[in-house]
Formats: structure tokens, C-alpha cells, sequence
């Protein structure tokens, strides 16, 4: 028999990686909670700072807390990282899946994404390429249409004479010879 776990909750992941992360900073439980009490400027009734409790911290770090997604950011910006490594499932865990609520995803799902950052590089790479060979297109396109917009201009003003003249002779008031032609 193995001692491989099948599933562990998402709370227990980020609150793994919090532990690792105030461990390589040196702080202690209540460092961590006036740190995260500052930047999150809580306040006592009296209005004076409060920080997380270090039962707050600990509960965090045993996975017994929810956290919001204002939590992660927080949690993330204390620790000087980013809100997705607090959600990364540490190397050495040998869990299958992730539990979030109701929710199980495998574990091969968040750490084979279908975009990589190499692929998602590579994708905007090749979307910027299309874009500047679009620009450069209607940049020539413009060069070609502009003198036929000058046409076309020259060709409305002379329908709108045309159709002036025209109007003047069914209403009786000129000829076609007013106009110094036949």
C-alpha cells in the first residue's frame, strides 16, 4: 500500500505554499499577520491596526480558511509573488486532484495547460506579424485609393451639376444650350 494522496483541497495547497513562503522569508506567524493586516489596512473597533491573529495565520496555512480572491492578491503581494504560484500544487505532492468546492480537477489539467508561456508567446508573436503585414497592406491600399476617392469626389460633384441642370430643364427654365454645349 502507498501513501499516495488522491485529493487535497485547494485551501490546503495555498495554505502550503504560504507556510514555504513565510519560511524562506524568516517571519514568524505574526510577522506574516501584520504584514497582510497593513496592506489590507484593517482596523480594531478603536480604529488601530489589526493584524491577522497567528491563529489567522495558522488556520490559513492548515487550509481551515476560505480565501477570496482579494485574500490571494494580498496573501501574493505580501509575499512579493504572484496570486497563481499561491495555487500551485507544490513538487512534492502526490495528489491527483484538486478540490475546489464541489469541484475536482485533475491535477495533469493545471500543470499541462493547453497555452503554454512559450506557446502564448509564440501565438502573440505570430499575431503581431499579421497585424504589421495588415497595416502595411492598407497602408499600400491607401496609396492606390486615394487618387480614386479623388475620382470619386470629382464624379459626385459633377453628378450633383448634372443632376442640377437637368432638374432646371424639366422645370422649363434652361436649355441644353445655356450651358455652352449641345
Amino acid at each position: 500500500m502507498t501513501n499516495e494522496v488522491q485529493a487535497v483541497k485547494i485551501e490546503k495547497i495555498v495554505g502550503q505554499n504560504m507556510s514555504a513562503l513565510r519560511a524562506a522569508k524568516g517571519w514568524k506567524q505574526p510577522e506574516f499577520g501584520k504584514r497582510i493586516g497593513d496592506l489590507l489596512e484593517l482596523k480594531d473597533e478603536l480604529g488601530k491596526p489589526k493584524p491577522w491573529s497567528r491563529q489567522a495565520v495558522s488556520n490559513a496555512e492548515y487550509g481551515l480558511r476560505a480565501f477570496t480572491a482579494a485574500d490571494l492578491v494580498a496573501i501574493a503581494c505580501v509575499y512579493e509573488t504572484s496570486p497563481a504560484a499561491l495555487l500551485t500544487l507544490p513538487p512534492a505532492s502526490q495528489a491527483k486532484t484538486i478540490e475546489l468546492g464541489e469541484v475536482s480537477i485533475r491535477r495533469d489539467h493545471l500543470e499541462n495547460p493547453t497555452w503554454t508561456h512559450e506557446s502564448t508567446s509564440q501565438a502573440l508573436g505570430d499575431v503581431v506579424k499579421v497585424i504589421s503585414t495588415l497595416v502595411t497592406g492598407l497602408d499600400e491600399l491607401q496609396e492606390v485609393a486615394a487618387p480614386l476617392w479623388q475620382t470619386g469626389r470629382e464624379l459626385t460633384a459633377a453628378g450633383i451639376v448634372l443632376q442640377g441642370r437637368i432638374r432646371m430643364e424639366e422645370a422649363g427654365v434652361a436649355t441644353p444650350g445655356d450651358y455652352g454645349f449641345e
